[in-house]
């Protein structure tokens, strides 16, 4: 492993465009769900919380993620870079098992309390190799992989404490205040999935050729390829009630088996395309 970055590669800025404008978006759904949009519409709360803006928008982080960490690796080749090979693939894998997660198609495997313990250990592994991986680009990636375990404990916390699991822990008001805050558990998972992004994007763009990539018109095709996924995906999402799980609605999740296939079309329309970072300076 060289010393030093090579000529090419470099620390990107803390906040490089779009986390700015991602975070206020972030900020925007929450008021949005959890107050605004409960009071203009009549059994908004009643909609399944898979099908609502802030499960959605935590599936695209995840996309995005592995989008960013699959571009990467195709272009592994001409930056030589072993680290970032390895980071690639670990980013690739999380993203699109964090995406699995999110249906609940792990259905029993983090019911009960040891499961909710052996996912948070087994994931907070995971995040820290990532640390230790992207400390070589400086402190602002592992910081923010630090700041997802720290998220990620509270929302784990949160989603136990709902669900009745803490035990003698339930009688303490602010522990009950915690597990019935309206929306704690969606924001918080909401905010893991952009700070996962924030990170993965830090890395990706140290070289400045990707930030041109991404303002390119398929870029932003690969975004809406990528949002068609993530809003088809949440919609075949499983509920544990009744026995085995099943999906929430066989109507929505035939909707949702067509929105995925018309997002896997247009991703694929675009990623059949040769990506080269060297005639970037112009749109595609």
């Amino acid at each position: 492993m060289p010393d030093t970055m090579p000529e090419a590669s470099h620390p990107a800025s803390l906040w490089l465009p779009p986390m700015p404008f991602i975070y206020g978006s972030c900020m925007l759904l929450f008021l949005l769900d959890i107050h605004l949009l409960p009071q203009i519409f009549v059994g908004y709360g009643a909609i399944e919380s898979e099908y609502r803006p802030l499960e959605q928008a935590t599936r695209l982080a995840y996309l995005l993620v592995a989008m960013v960490a699959w571009l990467d690796l195709r272009l592994g080749d001409s930056n030589g870079e072993n680290r970032s090979r390895s980071v690639g693939w670990l980013l690739l894998s999380l993203g699109l098992v964090m995406v699995l997660l999110e249906n609940n198609w792990d259905l029993t495997l983090r019911e009960t309390l040891v499961g909710r313990l052996v996912f948070a250990v087994l994931l907070g592994a995971v995040l820290v190799w990532l640390a230790w991986l992207t400390n070589y680009w400086g402190w602002r990636i592992p910081t923010l992989y630090c700041l997802m375990v720290v998220l990620l404990a509270l929302g784990q916390a949160a989603d136990t404490f709902h669900d009745g699991l803490g035990g003698r822990l339930l009688e303490n008001p602010a522990v009950h205040a915690v597990g019935t805050f309206p929306g704690f558990e969606e924001t918080s998972e909401l905010l893991v999935a952009w700070v996962f992004f924030h990170a993965a994007w830090l890395w990706h763009c140290r070289q400045s050729a990707t930030i041109r990539f991404w303002r390119t018109t398929v870029g932003a095709r690969l975004v809406v390829g990528l949002l068609l996924l993530g809003v088809g995906n949440g919609f075949l999402a499983f509920t544990r009630e009744g026995r085995g799980g099943h999906f929430i609605s066989n109507e929505m999740a035939i909707l949702g088996f067509l929105l995925m296939v018309m997002g896997v079309w247009v991703l694929w329309r675009q990623l059949k395309q040769p990506v080269m970072l060297s005639h970037l300076d112009v749109d595609i």
